[in-house]
């Protein structure tokens, strides 16, 4: 892919194609984490971060070859029917989750370019030293065996069973939990860590604080919207339990003052959601919403179901490979 990527990119092919879809269509890109995936003493998917240095070279290219707009702009000239007309494609950049690494390593990139971004806060989190389940299951995993020998849970037992590369199990452990509430999962980690000898010791503080987050909120470059309260995939929870989680964090990004009032904008948890749970979005009185879907937007795009294009480092490395992703060339 990196070989055919390059070649199409000094043919030309893969700009001609960006050119074409921005002639009626927008995309937003988004991210999770800018890091070397060994500085934070924790695991990282694979599919959850850039480097610093790729991330750099990912805004110098779209200045490059795109009109990068801030997403409620975006939006807002889509949802008003106002035709994007430009002869460069646009596009908005976002980014999940509220890691501390994005001031660290994202924020003096974007200030010294001048590129806007919006950051989803899962806002329970914010300001806090937790972690999200998914780190914390990863630094028990190194206590496999003893995890095995030592609980009775059935789920527990399942995840076991999983074989493999070390990454390739974390991947597998996650994805068997996601299918479970919160609140399950929480209790499975509590018993995971105490067949440990106590409460999972991950190091650091792994997301912004509120002073960070209106410090970039003043620079006018960084928008914030919200990603629920406390990270929970919505799919798992009742409706009550949903419109909790919604007005929970947005009452806390008003409280805050990091956001307008009149148009916050949220992201579904993992991507997933439903009809009711986008009208749920609605009525509690976001603005719009942004999922995983993979691809482009137009004008006539459901505003509570934007696609976005999941940018990671193994995909992206080189400029054409971070444009060929963009254009849809490769999965």
């Amino acid at each position: 892919k990196r070989c055919v990527a390059s070649i199409l990119y000094r043919r030309q092919s893969i700009q001609k194609k960006l050119h074409r879809l921005g002639n009626a269509s927008y995309c937003i890109l988004m991210y999770h984490r800018i890091a070397l995936p060994d500085e934070s003493g924790v695991f990282i998917q694979p599919g959850m971060y850039v480097t610093p240095e790729t991330f750099e070279m990912h805004m110098r290219s779209l200045q490059s070859e795109a009109t990068v707009l801030p997403l409620d702009e975006l939006i807002t000239c889509a949802d008003r029917g106002m035709r994007l007309t430009s002869s460069r494609p646009f596009c908005a950049i976002t980014f999940d989750d509220g890691w501390r690494d994005f001031y660290d390593n994202a924020y003096p990139v974007l200030k010294s370019l001048n590129v806007p971004a919006t950051v989803f806060l899962p806002t329970s989190y914010i300001g806090t030293d937790q972690w999200f389940w998914t780190d914390r299951l990863a630094y028990l995993w190194k206590w496999k065996r003893r995890l095995y020998t030592k609980s009775s849970n059935q789920i527990v037992h399942e995840l076991m069973r999983i074989n493999g590369p070390f990454a390739s199990q974390i991947e597998k452990a996650i994805a068997l939990l996601k299918k479970q509430p919160l609140a399950a999962i929480e209790s499975l980690l509590a018993q995971l860590e105490t067949a440990c000898g106590g409460s999972c010791p991950v190091p650091g503080r792994a997301f912004l604080n509120w002073q960070e987050v209106k410090e970039m909120r003043s620079s006018g470059l960084i928008a914030f919207g919200s990603h629920t309260a406390e990270h929970p995939i919505l799919t798992t929870l009742g409706e009550q339990e949903i419109k909790y989680q919604l007005n929970k964090s947005r009452q806390k990004l008003v409280g805050e003052d990091v956001v307008d009032a009149h148009s916050i904008s949220f992201c579904y948890p993992n991507g997933n959601y439903n009809d009711r749970i986008a009208q749920l979005v609605k009525e509690a009185g976001y603005s719009y919403a942004v999922t995983t879907k993979k691809g482009w937007n137009s004008e006539s795009s459901d505003p509570f179901a934007l696609k976005r294009i999941g940018i990671h480092q193994d995909i992206t490395a080189t400029m054409p490979m971070f444009f060929s992703r963009i254009a849809g060339l490769f999965t």
